[in-house]
């Protein structure tokens, strides 16, 4: 299904919609939190398996009554570019993966900063170590879980809504700062903005959500692989630090700075202009 700007469905939800939807949903998954709480020991749920758990049910909760308002099927929802999705995932693959490394890099240099300035309490920082604890439900949760329905809702429902009513411009931003800040921290909503910014322009060019849903995963699995080799990492550090002469952190940094670059003229070449 094609979107088509004059039905008045299509710019539902707008601005202020957005923001009562976006309470709605954290309303809801503070309820199902509630009852899930009382029955996660039943389903030998851990925290992040429970969480994962209510994430879903409420997600799928709004998108049933928001996909049947709107008359969307989640074919629609996912995929109206002009190609098919799988050749836009074909075609935008491997430059969506060349992002990630430097996205990465730019959200260290900004963590490190905001880190100093607005030092994590003791829940935010429980809250980063459990979602980098590498086990399973953490690693189903941050790296399949909310980078699918986080696209669905943030790019599919809300940018889609935002691009029949607003400059694109305008769209990609209101829809970026209203998914950093749903995460409810400094942290994740930096990257959250930064990641939106990407996302919403892929989205703009492609009409599809698969090349950002693809990013979101790619870049939260990395960060879930180096959460989990911590002390690892460490220790290859310490012997780094020891020989003065040692470069690869500038190369690297290089490179992926250099990936990055390439990544986006090369997707900004293959994608079609925005109608």
């Amino acid at each position: 299904m094609t979107p088509n700007p004059a039905d008045p469905r299509e710019r539902v939800p707008g601005a202020m919609g957005a923001v009562l939807l976006l309470m709605g949903l954290m309303l809801l998954e503070m309820l199902l939190a509630e009852l899930m709480g009382a029955q996660a020991d039943w389903l030998g749920l851990d925290e992040m398996g429970s969480s994962g758990m209510v994430l879903l049910l409420a997600h799928a909760i709004v998108f049933t009554a928001l996909l049947e308002y709107k008359r969307l099927s989640y074919g629609s929802l996912f995929h109206t570019g002009p190609q098919s999705a799988q050749a836009t995932l074909m075609l935008t693959g491997l430059p969506v993966l060349m992002l990630v490394p430097g996205l990465l890099m730019v959200v260290a240099m900004l963590m490190s900063v905001l880190t100093v300035l607005f030092p994590m309490s003791p829940s935010e920082l429980a809250m980063f170590e459990e979602m980098g604890s590498g086990s399973a439900a953490a690693l189903i949760t941050t790296c399949v879980l909310a980078p699918v329905l986080e696209e669905m809702l943030f790019r599919g429902l809300i940018l889609r809504s935002f691009l029949a009513q607003y400059p694109p411009h305008q769209a990609i931003l209101g829809s970026a700062l209203l998914f950093g800040a749903a995460h409810l921290n400094i942290y994740q909503g930096v990257v959250g903005l930064l990641l939106g910014l990407l996302t919403g322009w892929l989205y703009l060019r492609s009409r599809s959500l698969w090349p950002g849903v693809l990013l979101h995963m790619a870049y939260n699995s990395l960060i879930s692989v180096m959460s989990s080799g911590a002390e690892a990492a460490s220790a290859d550090s310490t012997l780094a630090n020891a020989n003065p002469d040692a470069d690869f952190p500038v190369l690297g940094a290089m490179l992926a700075v250099g990936m990055l670059v390439l990544g986006l003229r090369i997707l900004n070449k293959l994608l079609p202009p925005a109608p």
